[in-house]
């Protein structure tokens, strides 16, 4: 084992992507280099050992060491050495690692430059500036198992001087950083984020809230929430320091205000609340922005008062506001009304009004009494007045005097005594004299409801009172004066009369008003006769006459007329209503007049040698000649015989030679009667031309038909008779499309006929609602035995059209089916 060397040499380098320079020794010597760096206290280091001019070396022994405290010793990695070759130990000093290779074979090894022999993993303990890694030759503690195998025979170890280019590693001291937490409250809306490093050259790296970066050492945050901190110096940076930056701007309750109202009965309002917390401050903020500790118990100015609550722990505030109102004025007032008593207005309306609502009313009179407690008053009384307005709500009171005077002087004047009115004179003139100047003037009819002028002057057109009226037009006073118009307008009326009128025994007639006193008469007309300027006349004949008479004293006059009828012949009777008794048996008949014309209205009348009277109808006569007499005033008469007949019921039936025709061919209908008092007879039938009033007609069916005949007597008396005409064609079944089951053995039955004796299978009649009312099997036809009479059910059938259908059986036992409808008459 060769002599061992310690030699410290130390070289500082600056190494760049591992390159190292180095101090050249002997050929055959070796350089051990390791790369100097900085590192950080509790950082692991990974050393390589590089060898420098590892030429035929067949072994070496070294160590690496350190101030106490600076490293402490890992592990070795990556040797390239074998296993069996290559040893290492760290003492219990943990100061050094000490470290052998040998050639166990006795050879030698060559190296190229800057090999990596080992990597040497250590953990800086302590900050130093440098700290120094040194390399100590044949060591001193070497331990039992290196020391062996370094002694074996072979081995060959050289030393090498200088042992190694020196490794400069800096361990620096981790920053350390201090920061202190703070909350954002109200008063203060950010915060400063302050960090002290334990290196004043490190910097810092901020993060947080919202995007938050600074790398400051003291900055503003804005918002709470974790805010980080990290503090580098050189190349060590510190663990990141967590800041929780808090939120605090929770705002105070505001407790319920209230106040009062200022008015007149109040001057100073109170200002009141609960406090909800004693730990918060209060102030009121008065309308003049006056901040005034609260509470205060009254205020005497109106307005908006705020409330601040102001919480201590955070510096927020909130406030809620009272309005303080203040009603300290008068309510409005303004008085209506005049202020004068005079004759338009004896008594003076004064109303007090104002804007406010509610309120008080007090009305005085000059002696201070109180006179009325409404909005008005009515004043009939001169003398000063004086309201009084108080408001209820707020007591403030508004007061007023008025001054009420009178003026009742009447205006002066004088009327003309008028004229008188009469038929000469229709109008006289009314006259006034006016004293007073700011007047107007009306005259008024009597009536007093129609103005004749508007002026001093007037017309007045009939008798009676007038008025004329002075008007005041400055205080109403007015002057009433009559002027009587007398008036003799009266006419002298006399209607013309007849005293002696025309007549069968008298051939003049007189006519005659009333005789009046001082009256003048003048009569006209034709056939006047004598004098006619007296009451009575003499005329001699019909016709218009006139009369006119006159008052001379008032020039009035009356004029009448008079159309003058009459005649010598005496009455006649024009028209007379004559009715016989109906036709019923025991029935009586009537006479009554209608018109009369001729001799001298008024009428009388008399029947036979009855009395004559005003009568002019006659009832419940019995058959029989009778005499109508009329008579007029004259005394003449006239009459006439009229007669009342029988009432005799009248029967008609049709006769003819047979009822049978062949197509083509015609049959005579003659109607015969039991009476000779025929007034009217009419036929009806199938294509019958009219003919009334003929007692025969000649008819001509194509088809089997029914004719009827329709009489009246004069007394009105009505009959019917009915007549079937059957057109007979071959093989043809023949059925009437009337039949009347009246009992009066005329068509009572429907039934089916023909000229060939046909056999009825079925024969059914059918109502117009498809029900069976009749039905027959097993008959032949003509006959009326096996006919329908009417009804059903042992029940009369009413009036109606019928449907019926019948099966035959011809001679050579062909059935056949015939069918057709029929009107059934009552």
């Amino acid at each position: 084992m060769g002599k061992l060397y310690i030699l410290a040499l130390l070289v500082l380098f600056i190494l760049l992507n591992y390159s190292a320079g180095y101090a050249q020794g002997a050929s055959d010597s070796t350089t051990f280099i390791l790369t100097s760096r900085k590192v950080c206290v509790g950082d692991t280091i990974d050393i390589p050992v590089r060898a420098v001019h590892f030429r035929r070396v067949a072994g070496f022994q070294f160590a690496v060491s350190w101030a106490s405290g600076q490293f402490r010793f890992l592990s070795v990695r990556n040797s390239i050495f074998p296993s069996g070759e290559f040893d290492f130990e760290a003492p219990a000093s943990r100061t050094r690692v000490n470290f052998a290779w040998f050639k166990s074979d006795g050879t030698s090894t060559t190296l190229a430059d800057t090999t990596q022999i080992f990597i040497l993993r250590l953990v800086a303990l302590q900050p130093g500036n440098p700290a120094t890694l040194g390399f100590v030759t044949n060591p001193r503690d070497q331990t039992a198992p290196i020391v062996a195998q370094f002694n074996q025979a072979g081995n060959n170890i050289r030393e090498f001087t200088p042992p190694l280019i020196g490794n400069t590693i800096t361990i620096l001291a981790v920053p350390t950083v201090q920061a202190t937490t703070d909350t954002i409250t109200c008063a203060e809306p950010y915060v400063f984020l302050d960090a002290l490093a334990s290196d004043t050259a490190a910097s810092y790296a901020w993060t947080g809230p919202n995007g938050f970066s600074s790398n400051l050492a003291r900055d503003t945050a804005f918002f709470p929430g974790r805010y980080q901190v990290i503090v580098t110096s050189d190349i060590c940076s510190s663990e990141p320091l967590d800041l929780i930056i808090g939120f605090d701007q929770t705002r105070p309750t505001v407790p319920t205000l209230s106040a009062d109202s200022i008015n007149c009965l109040r001057r100073q309002a109170q200002l009141r609340f609960s406090p909800v917390d004693n730990t918060l401050s209060y102030f009121w903020v008065t309308p003049l922005n006056d901040t005034i500790p609260a509470p205060i118990s009254s205020v005497s100015t109106r307005g908006i008062y705020k409330l601040l609550v102001v919480q201590p722990r955070n510096g927020c505030l909130n406030s809620a506001e009272v309005r303080v109102n203040a009603d300290t004025i008068a309510p409005g007032l303004r008085l209506f009304g005049r202020g004068q008593l005079d004759c338009r207005n004896q008594v003076v309306q004064l109303s007090a009004r104002s804007n406010t609502q509610t309120l008080s009313y007090n009305w005085q009179n000059s002696s201070g009494g109180t006179i009325g407690q409404d909005s008005t008053l009515s004043i009939n009384a001169v003398g000063t007045y004086r309201i009084s307005l108080r408001n209820l709500n707020s007591g403030c009171v508004a007061i007023k005097d008025t001054l009420i005077n009178a003026d009742l002087t009447p205006p002066s004047a004088s009327v003309t005594t008028p004229g008188k009115i009469t038929c000469a004179n229709t109008t006289v003139l009314l006259s006034a004299n006016v004293g007073t100047a700011r007047t107007r003037s009306f005259w008024l009819a009597p009536s007093l409801l129609d103005t004749l002028a508007r002026t001093a002057t007037a017309t007045a057109r009939s008798g009676g009172v007038y008025t004329f009226l002075v008007l005041d037009t400055i205080n109403g006073c007015s002057l009433r004066l009559s002027s009587t118009v007398e008036s003799d307008t009266v006419r002298p009326v006399s209607l013309i009369r007849v005293a002696t009128p025309f007549s069968c025994v008298n051939t003049t007639a007189q006519l005659a008003v009333d005789a009046l006193t001082g009256i003048n008469y003048s009569w006209s007309g034709q056939g006047l006769i004598g004098n006619n300027n007296a009451a009575t006349v003499q005329i001699a004949d019909p016709g218009l006459y006139r009369v006119l008479l006159e008052n001379p004293l008032n020039a009035c006059t009356f004029r009448d007329s008079l159309q003058v009828g009459g005649s010598t012949d005496g009455p006649r009777i024009v028209r007379i209503n004559l009715k016989q008794p109906p036709c019923v048996p025991g029935s009586r008949g009537s006479i009554g007049v209608d018109v009369v014309s001729g001799g001298l209205a008024p009428y009388t009348y008399a029947l036979q040698d009855s009395t004559f009277s005003g009568q002019r109808n006659f009832s419940n006569l019995v058959p029989g000649t009778y005499q109508l007499k009329v008579q007029d005033a004259a005394g003449c008469e006239s009459d006439t015989t009229l007669t009342i007949l029988e009432s005799v019921p009248i029967e008609v039936s049709i006769s003819a030679l047979g009822n049978e025709i062949n197509p083509g061919d015609s049959l005579q209908l003659s109607a015969v009667l039991d009476s000779s008092n025929l007034a009217s007879i009419a036929w009806a039938g199938t294509d019958l031309a009219p003919c009334n009033g003929c007692m025969d007609i000649q008819v001509s069916p194509t088809r089997s038909a029914v004719y009827q005949v329709l009489v009246e007597s004069s007394n009105g008396c009505k009959s019917q008779a009915v007549f079937n005409v059957f057109v007979v064609k071959e093989d043809q079944v023949f059925a009437p499309n009337v039949f009347s089951p009246n009992g009066d053995n005329k068509n009572d039955r429907f039934y089916l006929a023909g000229k060939k004796n046909l056999k009825i299978v079925h024969f059914r009649i059918f109502d117009r609602w498809g029900n069976l009312v009749y039905e027959v099997s097993e008959g032949t036809l003509n006959d009326e035995a096996l006919g329908w009479d009417g009804t059903y059910g042992g029940k009369v059938v009413p009036p109606g059209t019928f449907v019926w259908v019948a099966e035959l059986e011809t001679e050579d036992k062909a059935i056949q089916l015939y069918s057709g409808e029929a009107i059934l008459l009552r």
